[in-house]
């Protein structure tokens, strides 16, 4: 009787870790983070291996929001991205591809805030009360003539100076991201874009001729006054005295400046508050089907979510992530719980 009860036990178990052995079918997790947010997924990574010596050293690759999400949208088997950490949300047109390759089944959590600021090595007060109006007038192609009128022209200003007199009488030099970063749009939008309203002859245009406005409110000038870097690495070396569009963490690290946009720092109260106008949300995206079949990815979304990575003390407050309020993370543990 007792040699059928061990007989029963050991088919019982064998018929367990069989069953365990078929669902994880990969023992790796794999991510796309973009540029920025890089070394917080990466943070997290690390704290996640430390906890336990068993767990493999999550893939991290280090791209753009465009690719991360095209390839999180390329399919949901178990051979495909598992997750995703981007400063900014999908676009219409990546929800349409994540649709039409059938991954619909997946979570989403904004886990955090984070800035981007106007990084510099100069004084902050030789440029008082600075608004979106005069970064617009910095940095647009084109501009309605300052001597009056409705008409466009060339941007005509090359110091900061000719565009408040309260500012100091050095060359314009802005160096934004290309494309490939997740602020660029942040940019476009709530600097060029609000700062382009507040001048009446192009508010007027956006309603007489949208695609003027679009236009007008969102090309760069080209004349060497405006500059873009597709390179964290390198940026640092080529901004001198010039003026750079940067996450938070990274002025932080190389100990530049801030700039005050329309009187709001880029504090965490003004953050937590939307006072500050440059914000992007930490999203991290994830695969529910992968739960099942990848080892450990529960406890990497776990750690991720923890107090010890985004409360008001966690270690990615250091990558410039700022918390959000305690039911907003409480909310998002439970829904994290009923995936499990």
């Amino acid at each position: 009787m007792k040699k059928k009860h061990v007989a029963l036990i050991t088919a019982l178990m064998s018929s367990i870790a069989m069953t365990v052995q078929a669902q994880a079918i990969r023992d790796t997790i794999t991510i796309a983070a973009g540029y920025a947010p890089y070394p917080m997924a990466v943070a997290m990574a690390e704290q996640f291996t430390q906890a336990d010596k068993t767990r493999k050293t999550p893939n991290i690759q280090s791209t753009s929001p465009e690719l991360a999400y095209k390839q999180f949208c390329a399919g949901d088997g178990p051979d495909t991205l598992d997750a995703t950490v981007v400063l900014r949300p999908m676009t219409p047109a990546e929800e349409e591809l994540c649709a039409k390759n059938d991954v619909k089944d997946f979570a989403k959590f904004k886990t955090g805030l984070t800035a981007i600021v106007l990084g510099f090595l100069g004084n902050p007060k030789d440029y008082p009360h600075l608004t979106r109006k005069e970064l617009f007038l910095a940095m647009a192609k084109d501009i309605p003539d300052p001597q009056g009128g409705n008409k466009l022209i060339p941007n005509p200003y090359k110091t900061w100076k000719e565009i408040n007199p309260a500012f100091p009488d050095t060359k314009i030099q802005i160096w934004n991201s290309t494309p490939v970063f997740a602020y660029y749009p942040v940019v476009l939008k709530q600097i060029m874009t609000v700062g382009c309203k507040q001048m009446p002859s192009l508010q007027a245009l956006e309603s007489t001729d949208p695609k003027a406005f679009e236009a007008a409110c969102t090309t760069f000038r080209k004349d060497g006054h405006y500059n873009e870097y597709d390179s964290l690495d390198t940026v640092r070396a080529k901004l001198g005295d010039g003026i750079g569009i940067f996450s938070d963490a990274f002025a932080n690290k190389f100990a530049l400046n801030k700039l005050a946009i329309d009187d709001a720092d880029p504090l965490p109260g003004s953050i937590s508050h939307n006072v500050y106008p440059l914000i992007s949300p930490l999203i991290i995206q994830v695969k529910k089907s992968h739960f099942k079949t990848v080892t450990g990815l529960k406890e990497y979304m776990t750690e991720a979510l923890s107090d010890k990575a985004i409360s008001h003390k966690g270690y990615l407050l250091e990558q410039g992530l700022v918390p959000l309020p305690a039911p907003e993370l409480q909310k998002m543990r439970a829904e994290l719980e009923a995936l499990h």
